[in-house]
């Protein structure tokens, strides 16, 4: 009798020893792997920083009006000329631009996204340019 009640305690203890094991491995193989799967790290944003660079675009929408600085003429040239203003300005010991109170290096990077954007819709335009001459000869 005592080796009956061994032999069932163990065979449930192996039993339910077997079942996690079986969950641990179905739990990995039903794992979504997004790094992985090359998906792009939006988590690895640093919110609270880009918080800064948005306050730009708030201020620049309420003096200016919205998006009105995609369309600014010699655009590339201009956010280039700014960036380095703001960048010198801060390393005067500036540390917040005087009209804005917003700090210099989120003007700064304001200004490079501004800069990437144009230089993006440019190959973007280009490239809808060379798809659309290649189309009407056959």
């Amino acid at each position: 009798m005592l080796i009956e009640d061994r032999r069932r305690r163990f065979g449930r203890i192996a039993a339910v020893t077997q079942t996690k094991k079986q969950k641990t491995i179905m739990e990995q193989e039903s794992k979504k792997n997004d790094r992985k799967d090359g998906k792009l790290r939006w988590e690895l944003l640093p919110l609270e920083t880009l918080e800064e660079v948005v306050k730009i675009f708030t201020f620049g929408a309420e003096k200016y009006g919205p998006n009105t600085w995609q369309g600014l003429e010699n655009g590339y040239e201009r956010y280039k000329a700014a960036l380095l203003r703001h960048l010198i300005s801060y390393e005067k010991g500036e540390t917040h631009d005087a009209e804005s109170g917003i700090h210099a290096l989120a003007h700064m990077a304001w200004n490079a996204i501004a800069i990437l954007h144009l230089a993006l819709e440019k190959e973007k335009r280009a490239s809808l340019l060379e798809e659309e001459s290649l189309s009407l000869y056959p």
